[in-house]
């Protein structure tokens, strides 16, 4: 019974450990904040709710600008795509991610040949990608695939690194091919703009400068507001961020279907208003297996003339 207990109590630990510690190639957990979650809704019919995730257009607008942040990424999740040589043989099925630059400065991926994908990347003649020493292995016999070309679904694409495999605990980092995506996605046309099908992982300087952090969202949001004002958009955007905190006295990153629902859990709740901008900020506490978590929700309300 005694040996039993203490496999299982190992078991959850590793677990823990693989979901929420600083891991390769996630090494910067610990300082990292997530925005995953965003919704738009009518101004005027109410009813009219569309929930996405945050764009890369936001990420530039709103994050990118803060002091306090020393790297910002916009990723997709993997999902399936469809590579072959570039004669259309040896097809493979793989999870490929869009991406950008920065991505290589928040997670540590360890090449084995080439390099990381950068700005002078985009807007070539032809797409440049990473792969996975696995995908390189079954698409070539070896890993040495630096400067080749091979399709991915069906649009011509030239290696320029290699990377060892990511595992799929790795669950923002994950994937077998990566790419960028296109620029277009960082211009911001309306409001529409800021719904995007990203995930945005920041790495903070430290954990003692995420609450600057918040603040820095918080007046790029009242500039974005004000930036809708002037353009007369006749539109209500809600943005809700979810924020995965780290917390530094635990080193326990929190994950949305842990958080308590019983309002009593609330310890704080701040509400601002900038304008017409109503943030709501919801600080929660609650104690589980002897360890305190913190999660922060912020509600942005996008309230245009």
């Amino acid at each position: 019974g005694t040996a039993f207990a203490i496999t299982m109590i190992m078991a959850i630990v590793i677990t823990w450990q693989t979901k929420y510690a600083d891991l390769e190639p996630e090494v910067n957990r610990s300082r990292c904040l997530y925005f995953s979650a965003m919704h738009m809704q009518g101004k005027e019919n109410k009813d009219r709710n569309n929930y996405s995730t945050p764009s890369a257009a936001f990420m530039k607008e709103c994050i990118q600008p803060i002091p306090e942040v020393e790297a910002c990424t916009a990723f997709t999740a993997a999902d399936v795509a469809l590579v072959s040589l570039a004669d259309g043989n040896n097809r493979l099925k793989v999870d490929a991610m869009n991406t950008d630059p920065e991505f290589w400065k928040v997670f540590s991926m360890q090449f084995l040949g080439g390099r990381a994908l950068t700005e002078a990347d985009r807007g070539g003649d032809m797409r440049s990608i990473v792969i996975c020493a696995s995908v390189a292995r079954k698409l070539f016999g070896t890993t040495e695939a630096i400067g080749q070309q091979i399709l991915l679904n069906r649009e011509l694409s030239r290696i320029i690194g290699v990377v060892k495999d990511v595992s799929v605990t790795a669950k923002d980092a994950y994937a077998q091919v990566w790419g960028l995506y296109h620029t277009d996605e960082l211009k911001v046309t309306g409001w529409w703009s800021y719904l995007g099908g990203k995930t945005i992982a920041v790495l903070a300087r430290t954990p003692d400068d995420f609450p600057a952090i918040r603040q820095g969202v918080e007046k790029r949001v009242k500039d974005v507001n004000a930036g809708l004002e002037r353009n007369a958009q006749q539109c209500e955007v809600l943005i809700l961020l979810l924020f995965l905190i780290n917390t530094a006295e635990h080193g326990i990153v929190c994950t949305a279907d842990r958080i308590p629902r019983s309002p009593e859990l609330y310890e704080q709740v701040l509400v601002f208003k900038v304008g017409a901008t109503y943030i709501f900020i919801f600080r929660i506490a609650q104690s589980e297996v002897g360890c305190r978590f913190s999660y922060s929700y912020f509600f942005f309300f996008f309230n245009p003339v």
